[in-house]
């Protein structure tokens, strides 16, 4: 088995992971560390595993992949970002994120409708 990430990432084990031959109905869990790049650019990314394996004397290979989700290019750029939104407008520009990197928000209404006001 090999993992492979976006570019600039470090995957470790960095080789091929070997699976000792497994029973029908059987599984063998497989642990990869990833370290994504910083500065990697926010949207999806894929990550891809490729097995290779024999099975009554033929060999074979099988991949799948992962979608992984960035949604912002540093800790740093996470912190600067609108939490709060008009009922009226919770998409105030192209590409907003929110708070979680998929356009959610708080209400403005919601939260101050219970008396809290903005901070200093």
């Amino acid at each position: 088995m090999t993992l492979s990430a976006p570019d600039g990432s470090t995957v470790t084990p960095g080789q091929a992971v070997d699976v000792p031959v497994t029973p029908p109905g059987r599984s063998v869990p497989l642990t990869w560390d990833i370290q994504i790049p910083s500065g990697l650019a926010p949207g999806q990314h894929q990550l891809a595993a490729v097995a290779n394996y024999e099975e009554r004397g033929i060999s074979a290979s099988t991949a799948g992949t992962a979608d992984l989700q960035v949604p912002y290019a540093s800790l740093d750029a996470a912190f600067d970002n609108v939490g709060i939104t008009s009922n009226t407008n919770t998409n105030p520009c192209p590409g907003f994120l929110g708070f979680d990197g998929i356009g959610t928000t708080y209400s403005a209404e919601g939260v101050t409708a219970p008396g809290l006001s903005p901070g200093p």
